[in-house]
């Protein structure tokens, strides 16, 4: 995997990224022993949703971080 191939090379933390937008995926990269994700382009498809009204956007964001949050913590505990 990866994460362990550059993990030879640094002490620093490293993230997964690129296309993480649920829970599963979040617990998949965290399991592989990533210290974390970073995700942008699914909060930029829910912003672009309701662009004009921002305001409707945020449940949308704040599930998901909850839900991402989740699956990191379930990632964390397969270690």
């Amino acid at each position: 995997m990866l994460i362990e191939r550059v993990r030879r090379y640094t002490d620093l933390s490293l993230l997964g990224g690129f296309g993480i937008s649920n829970r599963e995926q979040a617990a998949s990269v965290v399991a592989a022993e990533a210290e974390g994700i970073a995700s942008g382009s699914v909060f930029a498809k829910i912003y672009e949703e309701s662009i004009g009204d921002s305001a409707k956007s945020l449940p949308k964001i704040s599930a998901l971080l909850r839900d991402l949050k989740e699956g990191c913590v379930e990632g964390y505990g397969m270690w």
